[in-house]
């Protein structure tokens, strides 16, 4: 994100100023969502998740319950997120136990891992905008 903002090194001018805020009032909700997700799409995520490990209710827990268990961990996140985690570990991209299908702790840590970067680059800008630095007409 910080990279679409040019600045000339010494300040920055109103455009840019403008640049940067348009940039957090269009990414923050992507990335640190105000409300939870929506459990009906985690659901789905995770359903689909489940399915691809053999071992999935094996344990005696209901499918049901262990939706809104995964609901319950990830509704803090973007759907997004999620989604792209999710279709990570069914193609073999995220290094996971291939046994059993990751623990809701283990998916908060993959989905965490996911949004590292966007959050890290939130952040810059927030700082960025915050401290008005030598803002030039």
């Amino acid at each position: 994100l910080l990279s679409l903002v040019r600045t000339d090194g010494l300040g920055m001018n109103l455009g840019a100023k403008q640049r940067i805020d348009d940039l957090i009032s269009t990414w923050k909700p992507l990335i640190k969502p105000e409300s939870p997700a929506d459990h009906s799409e985690i659901y789905k995520e995770i359903a689909m998740l489940l399915g691809t490990f053999p071992t999935f209710g094996a344990g005696g827990q209901s499918t049901k319950d262990m939706l809104q268990i995964y609901a319950i961990a990830l509704e803090d996140f973007p759907i997004w997120a999620i989604r792209r985690v999710v279709r990570r570990v069914i193609k073999g991209e995220i290094e996971v136990d291939k046994r059993v299908a990751p623990t809701p702790p283990i998916m908060c840590d993959l989905v965490r891992s996911q949004l590292a970067h966007h959050v890290r680059e939130l952040e810059k800008l927030e700082r960025l905008a915050a401290s008005g630095r030598n803002i030039t007409a």
